[in-house]
């Protein structure tokens, strides 16, 4: 089984930020039965891949005698051949699937709790919203569709990444955090996430990353922070969050990594294959 996480302690999270007691109840129930069909599954595997340690910790605290093994996701970076951040950049660029409720749970109280604000102090300030749904906005509340400075797009996310300071990752858009990731990585650009989504990738605060506190507070002085940082400063962010990811999630580790565990698992079939030919 190759996981992304304990699912069901996602939906929990989930839970615990809805404004109403009926809605945390049903999340909750929610979260119970997913819990009961992970632990069902979870008995018929005979080995449970995980992103990263955190990831194989939750796993074997869920089912102790799960044999679970870390295998960090593949990622193949092209060159880099985009614009460098610099003073003309003023946007944050957040990616969002309409599918995913943590992602709209994140996006809405992104947009409802911290940009008013950011507007309101800098008119020149500019959030893209990039979803390959074009008609991702209706998935939002009606007041949150039309806020000023919000720009939702739907094509060319390298275009908006060379108009971007960094990529903003909002709490609860797990279902989008990687390829959010990886898309900076990609454009040279800072990541901004939360920290349990910087642990689940093993990055570290100020050297591959910087780490949100889930407060509006916090968002808005990184929003306007960056908007005074120099060029190099970004880019050298950027930069080690790409050397980054080149290190710890290149395919060919990952595929070696994987076809040895599998291999052990067999018991030395894979010696026997080889000596038929079937293997190189």
């Amino acid at each position: 089984y190759h996981a992304p996480g304990v699912l069901s302690e996602k939906r929990l999270r989930l839970s615990r930020v809805r404004p109403r007691e009926g809605q945390r109840r049903q999340l909750r129930r929610e979260a119970a039965k997913l819990k009961e069909f992970e632990l069902a599954f979870l008995r018929k595997v005979d080995a449970v891949f995980a992103p990263s340690p955190p990831t194989v910790e939750r796993f074997q605290q869920l089912l102790p005698r799960v044999c679970v093994h870390e295998l960090p996701a593949a990622v193949e970076l092209a060159p880099f051949s985009g614009q460098h951040p610099g003073e003309g950049n003023t946007a944050f660029f957040v990616l969002f699937e309409s599918s995913s409720e943590g992602c709209r749970q994140g996006l809405t109280w992104l947009l409802r709790e911290v940009w008013p604000e950011v507007a309101e102090r800098d008119a020149t300030r500019v959030l893209i919203v990039f979803s390959q749904n074009e008609d991702a906005r209706r998935y939002l509340p009606k007041a949150l569709r039309e806020l000023p400075g919000v720009s939702f797009e739907s094509d060319q996310p390298e275009k908006h990444l060379n108009h971007s300071l960094a990529v903003l990752v909002p709490y609860f858009s797990d279902d989008v955090t990687h390829e959010a990731v990886r898309l900076a990585a990609r454009a040279h650009r800072v990541a901004l996430l939360p920290d349990e989504a910087a642990r689940e990738m093993s990055l570290v605060d100020g050297k591959s990353c910087l780490v949100l506190e889930r407060s509006e507070q916090d968002v808005s002085r990184w929003i306007f922070s960056l908007a005074r940082e120099k060029g190099e400063a970004l880019l050298s962010l950027g930069e080690a969050l790409a050397a980054h990811l080149t290190q710890r999630h290149d395919p060919v580790q990952a595929a070696q990594q994987l076809f040895s565990v599998l291999s052990s698992a067999t018991g030395g079939a894979e010696s026997a294959a080889s000596e038929r030919g079937v293997l190189p």
